[in-house]
């Protein structure tokens, strides 16, 4: 226990011998890498967001064609329905795990950047109190 306790002074002693001017500055990197984290992930998000919009688009254009190639009269019988029943069938199975990985990515990002945020408003908070302190 006299160990911890003779490490535990030391260790702190050792935290207070930083230079205020270094700690300062040392926060001030902290909050802007965090900030400029947090602005990446929102771009990255807005461009996830752009890419699934424009996947959606694809997709519906696509059944669009196929249900107006459908339409048209003609002596369309059963045995050749297959084809593009089999065809929309594997572009919605494409669609849908491209929509999950797109989500995926999305969710992602926005989970890092809450962690930026996070860290970033924590070392806001200890800027503003060691501006207190040397006030």
């Amino acid at each position: 226990m006299a160990d911890y306790e003779t490490h535990h002074q030391s260790h702190h002693h050792q935290q207070q011998q930083i230079p205020k001017e270094t700690a300062f500055q040392a926060i001030n990197t902290i909050i802007q890498l965090h900030f400029e984290k947090t602005l990446e992930k929102k771009r990255a998000i807005d461009l996830q967001k752009k890419e699934l919009h424009k996947l959606f688009l694809l997709f519906f254009i696509f059944l669009s064609l196929i249900f107006m190639a459908e339409a048209q009269p003609n002596r369309l019988q059963c045995r050749h329905c297959w084809a593009p029943i089999t065809l929309l069938s594997l572009s919605h199975l494409i669609f849908y795990v491209s929509v999950a990985q797109t989500l995926r990515c999305i969710n992602g990002f926005k989970y890092q950047r809450r962690c930026h945020k996070l860290t970033l408003g924590l070392a806001t908070e200890k800027l503003k109190v060691f501006e207190d302190e040397t006030s």
